[in-house]
């Protein structure tokens, strides 16, 4: 509802990113985890960056909800294949 009334609120959705991360580098389940709730630095590195662009103005797609994992798919192209 806030994102009705001002033109500057995204919801940044990072549900599935330590996983995406996980799997595409070989890595096994739950190693990108520091507990149940906190992933590691290398994680937590890679969203902030995506946090970056929207402060910063620099996504381009002008979404309000922001994937990160797709955002990362967007911005690496040569990271994955799929």
């Amino acid at each position: 509802e806030l994102g009705k009334e001002y033109n500057n609120i995204y919801h940044v959705d990072v549900r599935g990113f330590t996983h995406y991360l996980e799997l595409h580098d070989g890595k096994a389940a739950g190693e990108y985890w520091f507990d149940e709730l906190h992933p590691v630095d290398k994680v937590f590195s890679e969203v902030a960056k995506t946090y970056l662009e929207i402060i910063n103005n620099k996504s381009k797609s002008g979404a309000r909800v922001i994937s990160v994992e797709q955002y990362y798919k967007n911005t690496h192209p040569n990271y994955l294949s799929n």
